[in-house]
């Protein structure tokens, strides 16, 4: 089959199937918030630990991610991205064993290895379909899976946990890392079966390799988005590990209505990165769609601290992801315009990559605030507060960049 840049019905294949895997991707990383108290209680983890151990994910994540998408640029994106689904799906059902504080730190430190290469290996496959300015809607389309995982850990997660309790013997959540451990082997098969091979499609004239990485580290606008990311992920990260417990600390005890709520923010997200994904493209501007959603995000988890009441606490969360969410698709169709002569998943890997520090910074610094007396209301200040102040660093990118 022959694809040209630009192609609709390149985009309409291919970008689905590659949201079903970052959808799958999402969910094993985050699905160990729906089971934490009883994976705790397996593993004799503290709640400190705990987020220890999911902000490893984090450290596996950050050392791989450009050698991973070094090899992809050399293997190809159908082969490269199918293995990484089928790799992590394996390596997320083995959670379902884990017995010590050990072996829950050496899982998520592997998942976060092989699940680094997917992302920005998606959104390059992506760019070779399609041209500069579809890329923020294209975007959104991928980047969609967050909020989708939201949905679906949120009511499928809290289902399994409570729904399969006992079955065969098995405590619910280790059923619930089965069943989504099983979910990315499926759609690895699927993708290597439906993707275009990408070798014939040209790459940038550079010298690639480390010389391409060299490059973007070197490239102050790479470290732009890299610092947009990374503040974004702070406060993203809070809500996507936390939120479960949070409700669960304001009176909520079962773990399907737990989930019921949790998916709310995420519900509100997914028209929000659309609309802004889409209208960043029509008016071929980013920097107010990056800054707006963020500070409005933002803002609105810091508020979330001081909420009245329980419907309070859910509306301002509810709001502040879906800023925080709306922005991404417009910063990240960023990176694949950067550097001319450098391939495109090599740029997209060194700023994600650069961002995750702060992913792994704030599962840590959350599970150690929220272990100290009031720690969760504190939480919910401190991180979307250095989200907001950093989102201003927007405006340091050039105009004729972010378009």
């Amino acid at each position: 089959m022959t694809l040209e840049l630009g192609q609709p019905r390149a985009v309409r294949r291919f970008a689905p199937l590659l949201a079903a895997g970052f959808v799958a991707a999402y969910l094993d990383r985050v699905n160990i918030s729906f089971a934490k108290d009883a994976l705790a209680g397996a593993a004799g983890l503290t709640t400190g630990a705990f987020g220890f151990g999911a902000g490893l994910f984090f450290a596996g994540y950050v050392a791989a991610e450009v050698p991973a998408n070094m090899a992809m640029v050399r293997v190809g994106g159908r082969v490269w991205l199918s293995s990484l689904l089928i790799l992590w799906g394996f390596l997320s059902a083995l959670t379902a064993a884990v017995s010590s504080p050990l072996q829950f730190y050496a899982l998520r430190v592997l998942l976060g290895v092989v699940e680094a290469g997917f992302f920005p290996g998606a959104v390059a496959y992506l760019g070779r379909w399609t041209s500069v300015s579809g890329r923020g809607w294209t975007t959104a389309i991928l980047l969609l899976a967050i909020p989708l995982s939201g949905v679906l850990g949120g009511v499928a997660s809290g289902g399994i946990v409570a729904g399969l309790d006992g079955r065969l013997g098995l405590e619910g959540w280790r059923w619930l890392f089965l069943i989504e451990g099983a979910l990315p082997v499926a759609l690895g098969l699927t993708c290597f079966r439906l993707l275009v091979d990408d070798s014939g499609v040209p790459r940038a004239p550079g010298p690639g390799g480390v010389a391409d990485v060299v490059s973007a580290l070197l490239d102050r606008a790479v470290w732009r988005i890299a610092l947009l990311d990374g503040a974004n992920l702070l406060s993203l990260y809070l809500v996507t590990f936390w939120l479960p417990y949070s409700i669960g600390q304001r009176g909520v005890t079962s773990a399907f209505d737990n989930g019921l709520l949790s998916v709310c923010p995420s519900l509100l997200a997914i028209p929000c990165m659309l609309v802004n994904g889409w209208h960043s493209d029509l008016t071929r501007e980013r920097r107010a769609h990056i800054a707006g959603p963020m500070v409005l995000g933002a803002t609105a988890l810091m508020l979330s601290g001081f909420a009245p009441s329980f419907w309070a606490f859910m509306v301002l969360v509810s709001v502040g992801e879906a800023g925080l969410l709306a922005a991404i698709p417009a910063y990240w169709s960023i990176p694949g315009s950067l550097g001319a002569g450098r391939d495109s998943a090599i740029t997209i890997a060194v700023a994600s990559a650069i961002a995750n520090l702060a992913g792994m910074g704030s599962t840590m610094l959350a599970g150690y605030i929220i272990s100290q007396p009031g720690g969760i209301r504190m939480a919910f200040v401190v991180l979307p507060l250095t989200t907001a102040v950093a989102s201003l660093s927007v405006c340091r990118i050039p105009r004729w960049i972010a378009v």
